[in-house]
């Protein structure tokens, strides 16, 4: 019987291990939320730190800028007198969000960590340079 027991304590662990460890899409994590992506996206967010290349350009960031994603796909980068406007969605599995400006510019972003406080935003440029962003909440 006890045999049986922790037989079968193995193979539930086994099993939850196995299946936990696809549940991580992505590369910074979390490995498991309870949040649906979209509810973690959407907020307005103001950058802690920009890399480019890999070096720290945030000294680059001007101060106050905040970027919206709403739920319903609405998407708005704002600056103090200045403001752009377009709309955002999920692609390649919610992986990557894409931004159409309302100036018709296209970007695509890869998720590198979604959490309800943290989204990692990266891309490269037509130089093939890598920009990463990491960005936190504005507290109201």
């Amino acid at each position: 019987m006890l045999v049986k027991n922790v037989l079968s304590i193995a193979i539930i662990a086994t099993i939850s291990v196995v299946g936990l460890s696809g549940c991580e899409k992505y590369s910074a994590g979390p490995d498991i939320s309870f949040r649906s992506a979209k509810e973690r996206v959407s907020n307005t967010w103001k950058v802690e730190q920009y890399f480019k290349k890999g070096a720290d350009y945030t000294f680059n960031v001007p101060t106050g800028k905040t970027i919206t994603y709403e739920p319903t796909g609405s998407y708005y980068e704002r600056l103090t007198g200045s403001e752009m406007k377009g709309a955002w969605v999920f692609a390649n599995d919610q992986k990557d969000i894409k931004l159409t400006l309302d100036n018709g510019i296209s970007v695509m972003y890869t998720i590198k960590k979604l959490e309800e406080k943290k989204l990692w935003l990266f891309n490269y440029d037509t130089e093939n340079v890598k920009h990463e962003w990491h960005l936190i909440p504005v507290v109201k």
